[in-house]
């Protein structure tokens, strides 16, 4: 009785988050797992060593296959944001020793936003990626005038009128209206 032929292959390496599937391509054999499974393949994600056994009519074979994680990246550029116009926000992706690909082809580990828009970047350490985006609005400061300067006697008042509806007000004796 020939030994199942098969093999695992090499040891291998996977990005953290992702999975690997271990198999043998061999059916109509009984096949035991080192997780206990007696299905002819295994879906892993987790660091270790991975052995099957199958058996062909009392004949055996083993053969068993390291599993390394490496860490990917992180990357959080944060919740979409609003900013008032002429406010800058700087984008921080650094991850020590990784590639850095923006929506402009910008090659480095932070950018600094100073205009709407969609902003996203792909972080590479060691071939795991991480990518994020933001979406950056601005809202424009309202431009008004109170009028020139003007002399007023004791008593007598003057009304003071920006002329912008729809705002919120906040005069310097703490008044809203």
């Amino acid at each position: 009785i020939p030994l199942p032929s098969f093999s695992l292959g090499n040891d291998s390496t996977i990005c953290s988050g992702s999975t690997l599937v271990l198999g043998t391509n061999i059916t109509g054999m009984p096949h035991l797992w080192s997780n206990g499974s007696a299905a002819n393949s295994i879906i892993v994600n987790t660091a270790g060593v991975y052995w099957v056994e199958v058996d062909n009519m009392g004949c055996k074979k083993r053969d068993s296959a390291n599993l390394f994680i490496m860490p990917s990246p992180f990357v959080n550029l944060g919740k979409d944001t609003t900013l008032c116009n002429n406010n800058t926000i700087l984008l921080d992706a650094t991850n020590g020793n990784a590639l850095y690909a923006w929506q402009n082809g910008s090659t480095q580990p932070q950018f600094a936003v100073n205009s709407p828009g969609t902003y996203h970047v792909a972080v590479n350490k060691n071939g795991c990626y991480a990518f994020d985006t933001i979406k950056v609005n601005y809202e424009y400061k309202p431009v008004f005038s109170l009028g020139p300067n003007k002399i007023i006697c004791n008593n007598n008042p003057v009304l003071l009128d920006p002329g912008i509806t729809n705002a919120s007000y906040l005069w310097h004796d703490g008044s809203t209206s």
